[in-house]
């Protein structure tokens, strides 16, 4: 596994959230990063999966229901 320290932008640059986040929370750091992905991390710093705007399409239907962990697609390469 990857960690977010492995990643060519580091700390506060990076748009990250927890699988536990509210979908609205991490919504609002994607567009805030304007990286147009937000990475989720596990609470090791592995990168346990993204969140793309496809995945915000795929679940448009009740999105802000979720969180970031439901909806993220896991395993990023």
């Amino acid at each position: 596994l990857r960690t977010v320290g492995d990643l060519m932008h580091k700390g506060d640059e990076l748009p990250l959230t927890r699988p536990d986040a509210a979908m609205s929370e991490a919504i609002l750091t994607m567009t805030q990063k304007r990286f147009g992905i937000v990475g989720v991390t596990a609470s090791d710093g592995a990168l346990a999966g993204v969140i793309t705007d496809g995945d915000l399409r795929r679940h448009i239907d009740g999105l802000l229901t979720h969180t970031a962990g439901e909806v993220m697609t896991r395993g990023p390469k």
